[in-house]
């Protein structure tokens, strides 16, 4: 059975606080802190909003093509009926896709150059580095995701030929 010995832990660390005496260094420490945070929280600001932008844009597409893959795997894709989509919606839908994924991969290159020109501590460059790493790989996903679609679109257009 677990003991929870918080409150024993807040209770010695407060009692080392007050017979350190160390209340002037700490409100210093905090002080330095907080600036040290404002100024980094404004040059952070600008690229968090472009880059949460960005994984908001690759997050639509993502939905927008799950959405639409049934169009992609309807069983009676050889059978034209009034709900499928005839080859101009696929190509339309395909260009849209495209287009927003172009935007995507420009803008965090755009991103990435434009936050490269700035000195980082080499924590704070590694932490950037990931980030950029995962939203390509996000973007990769759901490019390999709209790939898979358009493949099952030209392997059924192949097979409604050979009929």
């Amino acid at each position: 059975m677990a003991i929870d010995l918080s409150k024993v832990f807040k209770a010695n660390v407060k009692a080392i606080r007050l017979s350190s005496g160390d209340d002037k260094t700490d409100i210093l420490n905090e002080q330095l802190l907080k600036k040290n945070l404002d100024k980094n929280k404004r040059q952070k600001d600008n690229f968090s909003k472009e880059a949460k932008n960005i994984i908001t844009n690759i997050t639509i597409l993502k939905k927008f093509l799950n959405e639409n893959k049934r169009f992609y795997l309807q069983p009676n894709y050889l059978i034209k009926s009034n709900e499928s989509f005839n080859d101009t919606d696929y190509q339309e839908f395909e260009d849209q896709a495209e287009s927003i994924i172009k935007k995507c991969g420009d803008a965090i290159r755009n991103l990435k150059e434009n936050t490269f020109k700035q000195i980082y501590a080499p924590q704070q460059k590694h932490h950037l580095e990931n980030v950029f790493y995962l939203m390509e790989k996000y973007l990769k996903d759901v490019c390999k995701l709209y790939s898979e679609q358009k493949a099952i679109r030209v392997k059924r257009m192949v097979d409604r030929k050979k009929l």
